[in-house]
C-alpha cells in the first residue's frame, strides 16, 4: 500500500479504486439497511470514535473518555444495534 501512495496519479491505481469502490459499497449497504429500518443518519456526518480520533488529531483513549465523561453530548451519539452496537459520533469538533 506505501507504494501506491507514493505514485503520483494515486486515484487511477486499480488497487485504490478497489478499495475505494470497496468502501463505496460498503456505505452503501448500511445507509440502505439504515433506511428499511426507519433510521435516517447522515453516514458523511457520523464517523467513528477511532475514526474521529485520526480526523481531529486525538487519541481514541481521549475520545472515548469524552463519551463517558459527557464533553461529547448524548445527541451526538448514535448507537447501531443492528451492527453490533457500533457506536458513531458526529463529526465536530469538541473541546
Amino acid at each position: 500500500m506505501e507504494a501506491i501512495a507514493t505514485k503520483k496519479g494515486v486515484s487511477e491505481e486499480p488497487e485504490f479504486k478497489k478499495i475505494m469502490q470497496s468502501a463505496d459499497d460498503a456505505i452503501a449497504t448500511a445507509d440502505n439497511f439504515l433506511r428499511k429500518n426507519g433510521v435516517e443518519i447522515q453516514l458523511s456526518e457520523w464517523v467513528t470514535p477511532k475514526r474521529y480520533s485520526e480526523l481531529f488529531g486525538v487519541s481514541l483513549q481521549v475520545v472515548n473518555n469524552w463519551i463517558v465523561r459527557g464533553v461529547i453530548p448524548v445527541e451526538n451519539i448514535q448507537i447501531i444495534e443492528d451492527f453490533n452496537d457500533l457506536r458513531l459520533i458526529k463529526a465536530v469538533k469538541y473541546k
